[in-house]
């Protein structure tokens, strides 16, 4: 859930990845390079 009170659903998110994102002190920046428009559930 992001701050603004939205969710979205991601589909086969690597662990790797979802470590990375836990450990990342910019949550919003790791979002942006690492999740977003690349781990859609279609």
């Amino acid at each position: 859930m992001f701050t603004s009170g939205r969710s979205f659903d991601f589909c086969h998110v690597p662990l790797r990845i979802w470590e990375g994102l836990c450990a990342a002190p910019s949550k919003g920046r790791y979002y942006n390079q690492f999740i977003r428009d690349k781990f859609n559930c279609r």
